[in-house]
C-alpha cells in the first residue's frame, strides 16, 4: 500500500529528515547490510550522462533510526522507503564528506526495508578510469567500461559501497539496440523496443561492489578452449588485439595450482576477460570479467622478461578469486590481504609452471624500497576516504608480498600452506582481517609481531653486523635514520668457515643482539634466500661469503643492497661502479646480473650524476666497459635492449647509434626487437628535422607501436625537441592515451630539466585541460629523478601556481624531500667523481 501523510505530519517529517546528521563515522553502521540490490541503468555510449533506478533490500541486525548509502557525483531524485507495507517519500539529502547519505527516521527500522532511488550521473573521459568511463579514443564506436575499485561504484549508482558488505546484484541495462553489453553474469532476457534494448542479467553471486563490472559497445568475442573453465575473451572491435596463444593455458594452470594448494575449488562457472586500453591500470579482478589492459599483452617476439611479467599478471588476477572474491578484506585498511596475497600466489604459479622463466618473481622487496620512505604511508593505517590510500598501490604488490615471502621463509613452506588453507576455509564467502590471518600461526613464531611491525610503519631497517668483544653483533636501525622505529625481523644467517655452511634462524626485535653460536671469524651471509625486507651492512671485516654458495635471488638482492649502501654514502661509489663494469666484462652478457648492472649504470645518468659530472662519468665507464661491435647478435638476447640503451643513449657510442639507425631503416617498426630501446637511441641522437620525422610515425602504426613511440620519443636530443615532444603529448593525436607520466622522459636528462620545467610552468592550462585533477595532483612526480639543489628549486618554481589542485602540494613536498635526500646521500659519489676529473 502507499503510505500517505497529512500536511502537518509531512511538514514535520521533512523538517526532521533535513536535520544535519551529527554522525561522523566514515563507515555505514555494521548493523546495516544489503542482501540484494537491483540496478537499472540507461546508457548511450557517446553521451556524457546516464540515468538509472536502483532498489536496495536492507537487512538490520539491530534496530536503527536511519538508513544510509553511498553516492558520489550523482544527482538523486524520487527516494522512496518501503517498510512494513508502507511507502515513505524521503527528501534528497547531500552526502557527507565520506560520500554517505543518511536519512534520519522518526521511527526504528527493525526488519527488512527497501529503498528505491532514481538518479543520473556523468560518464568519465578516457583519462579518468573511475566509475563509468570511456575506453579508447574518439574515433570509431565509443566503448564504456567501469572501474569500481576502490570506492568508485558510488559514482555509478547509490549503494552500500563497502568491502565489508557483500550483496547479490541484479543488473538491467537499457542501451542502443546495435550495441552489446558485458557484465559479471550472462544475460537472461533481452527485450527490443525500436532502436533500444533492455538486457537483464542473471543475479551475481554475493560479492562486494569493488568487483562489479559492466561494458557497453561492440565487441569481438574469442572463446578459449583450454582454460579449464568456460572462458571468452572480449575486446572492442575497433581495438582488436592479438590474444596470446598461451592465455587459456595460463588460466588453467593458475586455477589448478591454487585449487590444489588451498584445497579449495574454483567457485564460479566461467571466467571471461575484457581486453582494452584501460588507462593506467594493468588489470582488474572483476568477478568473472577480468579487465586486462591491451598494453600488457606480450608481442609475438616478446622477451623472456615480458613473458614472465605477463604470466604473473594473469596469475595475479585469477588468484583474486580466492583473495578478494571468496575471502574479502573487512575494510581498506587491510587492502594487502587482497593484493599482496594475490601477488604472492602469482609468483608461486610462475615458479611452479615456468621455473626457467621466473626471474620477474625474484626479490619483490627490491622494487619496494624506492617507494617505501619517510613520505610513504604505512600499509595498514586509518583509511576513511579514497585519498587515504593514494601513493600506496605499488607497495601492496611489492612490500606486502615481500613480507609474505619473509614469513614463509621464517615459518616454513609446510606451515605457510597449512595457514593459507585454514584462512580460505575459515573465511570463505565472508571477510577477514590481518589479525585473522596472523593468529593461524603458533604464538612461538611471533608472526603477529613481525607482520604488525612491517604493516603499521613505513620504511625498513638497516641491519649491521659488527664485532664486539670477540663476538659478532647484529643491530638494527631505520635505513632512513628515523628515530623511534624498530621492527621484529625474522632473519636467516649462513656462516662459512672455509669448509661448510652453517644455518641459523633468529628473530631480531631489540636494537641489537649477539650472534651466539656463530664463529666470529666466519664469513657471514644475512638473508641467503634473498627475501629479507631490510638492507644489511657487513662491518665485521671478515672474508666475503663465497659467491658459489649464493642463490640467484640472493645475488640479485645483494647487488641491489650494495647499490643502496653506495647511494647512502656507506660504500665507495667509484668502487661500486667499477665492480659493475668488471661484472659486465666477466659475466655472460645475457645474465640476470648483467641486466641489473646495465640498469644501475643507466639509471645513474638519470638520478645520481649531475650534468656537470656526466662527461667524466662517461669517460670512466668507457675505460672500463667492454666494447661492442656485433650489435645485431646482441639484440637477439633478452638484455640486448639494455646494452643498446646504455651505449647509444648515455655513452653516445657511434657504433651503437649507427646500428640503431640502420636497423630501424631496414626493419618495419612492428618487427623491431627491443623496439623502445632502438627508438630511444634514434630519438636521443636525432636532429630536429629527423625528430619531426619520428613524430610522424605515430600516424601510421598500430596502437602497440604508438605506445612504444610515446615511451621513446621523450628521450630528446635538445631544447627544441622538448617543446616538440610536449606539444605532441598535448595534441589531439594522443587523446586516447595516458600522457601524465610521460612528461617525465625529458626530465630524465639533468641538462634539460630547466627547459622541461619552463614548458610545464608556461603551459599549466593546457596540461590541466587534458589531465583530470585526481591524476594531476601526481604531476610533480615527473620530477622524482632530480637529485640536486637546482632540481629542488625547479620544483618550487614550476608548481607555485598549481597549489589550488587538491592534493598536489603534498605530492610536491614529497618529491622535494626525495630530491633533497638524494642530493645529500650522493655527496660522496659527487666528490669521488670530481676527484677522478682532478686526477
Amino acid at each position: 500500500m502507499t503510505y500517505r501523510l497529512g500536511a502537518v505530519a509531512l511538514l514535520f517529517l521533512m523538517t526532521f529528515f533535513s536535520q544535519p546528521v551529527l554522525a561522523t563515522d566514515y563507515r555505514i553502521a555494521k548493523g546495516i547490510s544489503v542482501g540484494q540490490q537491483h540496478i537499472k541503468l540507461t546508457i548511450s555510449p557517446g553521451e556524457r550522462t546516464f540515468s538509472g533506478e536502483t532498489t536496495l533490500v536492507y537487512n538490520f541486525s539491530q534496530p536503527t533510526d536511519y538508513i544510509a548509502y553511498h553516492s558520489l557525483g550523482l544527482t538523486l531524485s524520487q527516494i522512496e522507503l518501503r517498510y512494513r507495507d508502507k511507502r515513505i517519500a524521503l527528501p534528497v539529502v547531500a552526502p557527507d564528506r565520506f560520500d554517505i547519505v543518511r536519512h534520519t527516521l522518526p521511527f526504528k527500522l527493525e526488519s527488512n526495508a527497501e529503498l528505491t532511488i532514481r538518479f543520473s550521473g556523468l560518464v568519465g573521459g578516457v583519462d579518468s578510469v573511475q566509475g563509468l568511463y570511456q575506453v579508447g579514443g574518439d574515433d570509431g564506436q565509443p566503448i564504456l567500461f567501469t572501474q569500481f575499485q576502490e570506492m568508485e561504484a558510488r559514482r555509478v549508482f547509490p549503494g552500500v559501497d563497502d568491502p565489508g558488505i557483500k550483496t547479490v546484484f541484479t543488473l538491467s541495462l537499457d542501451i542502443p539496440a546495435d550495441m552489446q553489453a558485458l557484465h559479471n553474469t550472462r544475460p537472461v532476457n533481452t527485450q527490443r523496443h525500436g532502436d533500444r534494448q533492455l538486457i537483464r542479467f542473471a543475479p551475481t553471486p554475493k560479492i562486494n561492489t569493488d568487483v562489479l563490472a559492466l561494458a557497453v559497445g561492440v565487441f569481438e568475442a574469442i572463446p578459449l578452449r583450454d582454460a579449464g573453465v568456460e572462458t571468452t575473451v572480449y575486446m572492442p572491435q575497433s581495438e582488436r588485439q592479438h590474444v596470446p596463444a598461451e592465455l587459456g593455458t595460463l588460466i588453467n594452470q593458475t586455477i589448478r595450482y591454487l585449487s590444489d594448494y588451498l584445497d579449495s575449488p574454483f567457485p564460479y562457472d566461467r571466467l571471461d576477460f575484457f581486453i582494452a586500453p584501460i588507462g593506467t591500470l594493468a588489470g582488474m579482478e572483476n568477478v568473472s570479467l577480468i579487465a586486462l589492459n591491451s598494453n600488457q599483452l606480450p608481442a609475438p617476439d616478446a622477451s623472456q622478461g615480458d613473458l614472465c611479467r605477463f604470466r604473473k599478471l594473469i596469475a595475479h588476477e585469477v588468484a583474486h578469486t580466492w583473495f578478494g572474491h571468496t575471502v574479502t578484506m573487512q575494510w581498506y585498511d587491510d587492502y594487502w590481504l587482497n593484493e599482496s596475497f594475490s601477488e604472492f600466489f602469482a609468483a608461486k604459479v610462475v615458479n611452479h609452471h615456468y621455473p626457467d622463466n621466473s626471474a620477474c618473481t625474484y626479490t619483490p622487496q627490491v622494487r619496494a624500497f624506492g617507494d617505501d620512505n619517510q613520505s610513504a604511508p604505512a600499509l595498514k593505517r586509518l583509511v576513511q576516504t579514497r585519498a587515504d590510500n593514494e601513493g600506496t598501490g605499488a607497495l601492496y604488490y611489492t612490500k606486502g608480498r615481500a613480507l609474505l615471502n619473509m614469513v614463509q621463509n621464517h615459518a616454513g613452506e609446510a606451515r605457510m600452506k597449512q595457514a593459507m588453507r585454514k584462512y580460505v576455509r575459515t573465511y570463505q564467502g565472508g571477510h577477514a582481517t590481518t589479525e585473522d590471518f596472523t593468529r593461524l600461526f603458533p604464538n612461538s613464531l611471533r608472526v603477529d609481531e613481525i607482520v604488525q611491525s612491517y604493516l603499521t610503519q613505513s620504511g625498513y631497517p638497516l641491519l649491521s653486523v659488527n664485532k664486539h668483544a670477540e663476538q659478532l653483533v647484529l643491530s638494527q636501525r631505520s635505513f632512513q635514520g628515523e628515530a623511534g622505529k624498530h621492527w621484529t625481523i625474522p632473519i636467516e644467517v649462513h656462516s662459512w668457515d672455509g669448509d661448510k655452511v652453517s644455518q641459523h634462524k633468529l628473530v631480531l626485535s631489540e636494537p641489537s643482539m649477539s650472534l651466539k653460536g656463530i664463529n666470529p671469524a666466519a664469513a657471514i651471509l644475512v638473508d641467503p634466500a634473498g627475501v629479507g625486507y631490510f638492507r644489511s651492512h657487513d662491518q665485521s671485516g671478515n672474508a666475503l661469503f663465497p659467491l658459489i654458495q649464493r642463490t640467484m635471488a640472493n645475488r640479485l638482492a645483494d647487488m641491489d643492497n650494495r647499490e643502496a649502501l653506495t647511494k647512502a654514502g656507506l660504500l665507495s661509489y667509484v668502487q661500486y661502479i667499477h665492480g659493475l663494469t668488471q661484472l659486465l666484462r666477466t659475466q655472460p652478457a645475457d645474465s640476470l646480473e648483467a641486466s641489473k648492472a646495465l640498469e644501475v649504470i643507466s639509471d645513474a645518468f638519470v638520478a645520481q650524476i649531475p650534468a656537470s659530472l656526466q662527461s667524466q662519468f662517461t669517460d670512466f665507464l668507457q675505460q672500463h666497459l667492454p666494447s661492442h661491435t656485433t650489435w645485431q647478435a646482441r639484440l637477439e638476447q633478452d638484455s640486448g635492449g639494455d646494452w643498446l640503451l646504455l651505449y647509444g643513449v648515455y655513452l653516445k657510442s657511434p657504433e651503437a647509434i649507427h646500428f640503431a639507425r640502420q636497423y630501424m631503416q631496414r626493419t618495419p617498426l612492428a618487427e623491431l626487437k627491443h623496439r623502445v630501446s632502438v627508438l630511444r637511441v634514434v630519438a636521443a641522437n636525432s636532429t630536429d628535422k629527423e625528430y619531426r620525422g619520428l613524430l610522424r610515425l605515430f600516424d601510421t602504426e598500430s596502437r602497440a607501436v604508438q605506445e612504444d613511440l610515446l615511451n621513446a620519443l621523450g628521450y630528446v636530443a635538445g631544447a627544441n625537441q622538448v617543446t616538440l615532444f610536449y606539444d605532441f603529448l598535448l595534441s589531439d593525436k594522443t587523446r586516447s592515451f595516458v600522457i601524465d607520466y610521460r612528461f617525465q622522459f625529458p626530465l630524465f636528462q639533468p641538462a634539460l630539466r630547466a627547459v622541461a620545467a619552463d614548458y610545464i610552468q608556461r603551459h599549466k592550462a593546457r596540461i590541466q585541460a587534458r589531465i583530470v585533477d585526481d591524476q594531476l595532483q601526481w604531476f610533480p612526480y615527473n620530477f622524482i629523478t632530480g637529485c640536486s639543489e637546482q632540481d629542488s628549486a625547479l620544483v618550487t618554481r614550476t608548481f607555485t601556481s598549481w597549489l589550488d589542485i587538491p592534493g598536489l602540494e603534498g605530492k610536491r613536498d614529497i618529491v622535494q624531500a626525495h630530491i633533497n635526500r638524494c642530493h645529500k646521500d650522493t655527496r660522496r659519489a659527487r666528490e669521488e667523481l670530481a676527484q677522478l676529473q682532478a686526477n
